[in-house]
């Protein structure tokens, strides 16, 4: 066996393991960023198709983890990292698609 040979046969049985902890870091990493609930009113939602509509939109917001809305609640709920995403954000980008979002009174 020839040096290329041996080389390319201990990459490829390596390779799986570097990727492997790889991805359980960028894991670690994601898990350790901060995150807030932010729960919206939302006036206007009559359907399934609303409820998309909002999450599509709330998601483009840089540091929203996940969008969950409801049409028969008329509430969004938005998983966000506080550091970059901001209550006001999220009100912003439902009322632009035509909902009326406020913050949810305690």
């Amino acid at each position: 066996m020839n040096s290329k040979t041996l080389f390319i046969a201990l990459a490829l049985i390596t390779l799986p393991a570097l990727i492997s902890c790889t991805t359980e870091a960028r894991q670690e990493t994601a898990d350790a960023t901060p995150t807030a609930l932010v729960t919206i009113d939302v006036q206007g939602m009559t359907c399934a198709g609303c409820e998309t509509s909002i999450k599509m939109a709330v998601k483009k917001i840089a540091g929203v983890k996940n969008v969950e809305a409801s049409f028969s609640e008329g509430t969004a709920v938005v998983t966000v990292n506080p550091e970059k995403a901001q209550e006001q954000q999220i009100i912003d980008a439902i009322n632009k698609i035509g909902y009326t979002a406020k913050k949810k009174k305690s």
